[in-house]
């Protein structure tokens, strides 16, 4: 919700993602405890939105799961929103932001048999397809890229990856795997 088709700015009051920080928040006070430790998981556009949001919003949960996202928006200006950060207004292509990204606790959790270019969801532009021809592809190279872009600028990477065997994009089956402890840090 950043930006319209068309490519122009909306008002921040319409973007997604301060949405659902309140919205958190609002669930967090209502149990009674606003600093309470919380988690956010998402599969597939859910994994895809939690990516952008780490992106654009300070992120106050434990560790935020990412799971078979379709796409990222990889933290680079030559690639226009969505997939990257180009098109954006100035104030959120800022290096400081990239670093937040990174140094937010996030994990990429990533089936290895979602290696089907395909599906009625699947975006397979020539935008989505520069990040990898699958999903799988997509969330390691994602990874790898966060991870060097961290390493060359001496910042902290707060993330993991984990990757679940004889899994394709099965939210129920990623989600009942063990190793979804080990993707929410424990």
């Amino acid at each position: 919700g950043i930006l319209t088709k068309d490519g122009k700015l909306r008002n921040e009051k319409g973007w997604s993602f301060p949405i659902a920080t309140e919205l958190i928040q609002d669930i967090l006070k209502r149990e009674g405890d606003p600093k309470r430790d919380h988690y956010l998981i998402g599969h597939s556009g859910g994994g895809q939105f939690l990516t952008r949001y780490v992106a654009i919003e300070p992120v106050a949960a434990k560790r935020v799961v990412a799971a078979n996202a379709g796409t990222y928006a990889f933290p680079r200006l030559d690639w226009d929103w969505g997939y990257g950060f180009g098109k954006l207004p100035k104030d959120l292509q800022k290096e400081d932001r990239f670093k937040k990204m990174v140094e937010t606790p996030m994990t990429i959790y990533l089936g290895l048999e979602d290696t089907i270019p395909s599906g009625e969801n699947f975006d397979a532009s020539s935008e989505a397809n520069r990040q990898g021809t699958a999903r799988l592809q997509r969330g390691r190279n994602f990874f790898e890229y966060c991870r060097k872009l961290a390493k060359e600028k001496g910042w902290k990477f707060n993330w993991t990856k984990v990757e679940v065997p004889n899994v394709g994009h099965d939210a129920n089956l990623m989600i009942n795997d063990l190793r979804i402890e080990k993707a929410l840090g424990n």
